[in-house]
């Protein structure tokens, strides 16, 4: 079994075919999705990437975090996504083009980490 966590900064589901968007905008995206989950409603805790994306891997609220300023750094967490999953005998990486989500503020615990420019 595969997991793949996909997180966009600011895409618009409503631009997506695989949300009924009759244009061709989004084919990788679309194939995955017909055999992968499509959530319908999902909520952030947070209005910008940083934030949010810790409390992805972490499954707590930013406040909780200290992930409320530009310049926080996310904490080591006990239980994060990474070390469940490899308890669980995944591999874990990490493929970002988000400067803000990267080893620099504290995301790591993954077994590699491709931090893109």
């Amino acid at each position: 079994m595969n997991i793949i966590l996909y997180i966009f900064d600011a895409l618009r589901p409503d631009f997506l075919g695989c949300y009924g968007f009759n244009k061709e905008t989004s084919p990788c995206l679309d194939l995955l999705a017909r055999d992968g989950i499509i959530y319908e409603n999902a909520y952030s805790t947070s209005t910008w990437s940083k934030a949010a994306v810790a409390s992805i891997i972490t499954s707590q609220f930013p406040r909780s975090l200290g992930m409320m300023h530009e310049m926080d750094i996310a904490p080591e967490y006990q239980n994060d996504l990474p070390k469940v999953l490899r308890k669980y005998g995944f591999q874990c990486y990490a493929v970002s083009a988000n400067s803000f989500f990267s080893p620099n503020f504290g995301f790591s615990g993954f077994d590699q980490f491709f931090d893109l420019p």
